[in-house]
C-alpha cells in the first residue's frame, strides 16, 4: 500500500476513513430523523382524520336523531288528523243514515 511507509500518508488514510464513517454515520442519523419526521407527520395527519371523521359523524347522529325526532311528531300528528277523519267520518255517516230516515218518515 502507498501509506505502509509514510507515517503522513498512513495518517491522513485514517483520518479519511474516519471522516468517510462519520458521514456514513452522519447520514444513517439524518436518514433516522427523516423517518421518524415522516412518520410523526404521518401520526398527525391520521389523527386530524380521525377527528375529522368522529365530529362527522357526530353531526351526522345528531341531525338524524332529530330527523326522527321530527318524523315521531309527524306520525303523532298525522294518526291525530286520522282519529279526527275517522270521527267526521263517522258523524257523516250518522247523519246520512239520519236524512235517510228522515225521509220515510215525511212520506
Amino acid at each position: 500500500m502507498i501509506t505502509k511507509d509514510n507515517p503522513i500518508m498512513e495518517h491522513a488514510a485514517g483520518t479519511i476513513y474516519q471522516m468517510a464513517e462519520e458521514d456514513a454515520i452522519r447520514e444513517e442519523c439524518e436518514a433516522r430523523e427523516r423517518r421518524i419526521m415522516f412518520e410523526e407527520s404521518k401520526r398527525i395527519s391520521r389523527e386530524r382524520l380521525q377527528k375529522r371523521y368522529d365530529d362527522a359523524m357526530k353531526a351526522l347522529e345528531e341531525k338524524t336523531a332529530e330527523m326522527n325526532a321530527a318524523l315521531e311528531e309527524k306520525d303523532i300528528a298525522l294518526g291525530e288528523k286520522d282519529a279526527m277523519i275517522r270521527e267526521m267520518q263517522a258523524q257523516i255517516d250518522l247523519l246520512k243514515k239520519q236524512m235517510e230516515d228522515r225521509k220515510y218518515d215525511v212520506i
